[in-house]
């Protein structure tokens, strides 16, 4: 069974080769239940809860209507980066003070690192070693936020870059399972020809960006150049107001 250790031993191999700085003390873990991931998952907003509102505002506002919902009890999270100004700007948003103390006293449990980010990790029922796999992808997200690559909480479609460049860089030297990015080219040749079947399939494309981009680059500091100036050069959304 991998454990945290082989984890963190993985991300360092891949953060040397993409030239990327490592710090072993932003990768914090932070377990918690199915229900409770979906919870935090809704107020970040996540894009996959929609039809209760697309700002935090309106995630606040229908958090109730939420809690009531078959999406609370379907819907499974896995695991996210909580950013902690992020869930305490909607904590202050609920107007419901037993929702809000709810909300209050499950953001209270996490522990986030130097940069304000929380991974968050539910207990997969299908076994611990689903879980790791999850920390794998959420610790890859952690290791970009360290390398100020990504865009979070910006509206539009900036998040879908953002997990691309983390999906690649997770199957990057090999995945959780040891698959590399040969797989997902495959799978992205079978959704171009018969169609996206899942959300994993709708950003694909994305992922295939990053690995065009770096395919043909053979040093880790040209790596690292290569997706600093797509970052900063990559246009600025239009703002969105939560």
């Amino acid at each position: 069974m991998k454990d945290e250790r082989w984890i963190l031993a993985k991300i360092k191999e891949k953060a040397e080769e993409l030239g990327l700085s490592f710090n072993r003390r932003i990768f914090i873990a932070n377990w918690v239940t199915k229900n409770e991931a979906n919870i935090i998952s809704y107020l970040t907003p996540s894009p996959k809860y929609d039809k209760f509102g697309k700002t935090k505002q309106q995630r606040a506002n229908n958090l109730g209507r939420f809690l009531r919902s078959r999406e609370l009890r379907e819907m499974d999270a896995k695991g996210l980066v909580v950013n902690k100004k992020s869930i305490l700007d909607a904590i202050r948003m609920i107007n419901d003070p037993l929702h809000r103390k709810m909300i209050e006293k499950l953001a209270n449990k996490f522990k986030f690192n130097s940069q304000g980010y929380a991974p968050v990790v539910s207990r997969s029922e299908a076994g611990l070693e689903d879980s790791y796999d999850v920390l794998f992808h959420e610790w890859i997200h952690a290791l970009l936020n360290h390398n100020k690559l990504g865009f979070y909480d910006t509206g539009g479609n900036r998040w879908k870059y953002s997990e691309g460049l983390t999906i690649f860089v997770e199957y990057y030297l090999g995945n959780y399972y040891g698959f590399d990015t040969g797989v997902l080219k495959g799978r992205y040749e079978l959704v171009k020809k018969h169609g996206e079947k899942t959300s994993y399939d709708k950003l694909l494309k994305y992922f295939d960006i990053f690995a065009k981009l770096l395919e043909n680059e053979k040093t880790p500091t040209g790596r690292k150049e290569i997706l600093v100036h797509y970052f900063r050069d990559f246009p600025a959304p239009r703002r969105t107001k939560f």
